[in-house]
């Protein structure tokens, strides 16, 4: 396993309110943290506890969540990195996600949070991103899309990981 997932920093919002919190899966794919999905039905477990279903974002989707769990890991490999980068969650495992509010959700994430040639380094001026059907960001320039879940490029930064500075991007969630 290479260390080449996505993570996320939630830097401003108010996490600790159960209602944006919830616990999710997804069976058709893995996901990183940092990617987006939409919230299904509620399934009930055995135990008394319960999850949502959850899948990728269809075209120009609001209402997303994003996929954001402690990077523990849930194998013994990603239990033993420090690297973020080395963690996913593999389809079928349950995962946190949390709730966006419009002009009160902020989060950092790399690169690897955007589609494949499609981070704010790549498409020169970039001042929002939009989310695609694959969950993961899209920099665009100009004004705010027409429709969809979207944010404002407020700031890049970087993030330490060992010896390595990562580029990241502070986003503001600007329609949900």
């Amino acid at each position: 396993m290479a260390n080449t997932h996505s993570f996320v920093i939630r830097t401003l919002d108010d996490w600790q309110n159960d209602a944006i919190n919830c616990a999710g899966i997804c069976t058709a794919s893995d996901l990183d943290n940092g990617q987006f999905v939409t919230r299904g039905a509620l399934g009930l477990k055995a135990n008394g506890g319960y999850e949502f279903t959850c899948a990728l974002p269809g075209a120009n989707a609001t209402d997303l969540w994003l996929v954001e769990k402690p990077a523990v890991g849930n194998t013994v490999e990603q239990q033993e990195m420090s690297d973020p980068r080395y963690f996913y969650n593999p389809k079928g495992s349950a995962f946190s996600i949390k709730g966006l509010t419009a002009g009160r959700t902020f989060i950092e994430v790399p690169a690897s949070a955007f589609a494949s040639g499609k981070d704010p380094k790549t498409v020169t001026g970039a001042t929002v991103a939009s989310v695609d059907t694959n969950g993961r960001l899209v920099a665009a320039t100009g004004s705010a899309p027409a429709s969809g879940t979207y944010f404002t490029i407020e700031a890049t930064h970087t993030v330490d990981i060992g010896i390595e500075a990562v580029p990241t991007w502070i986003l503001k969630c600007a329609r949900n």
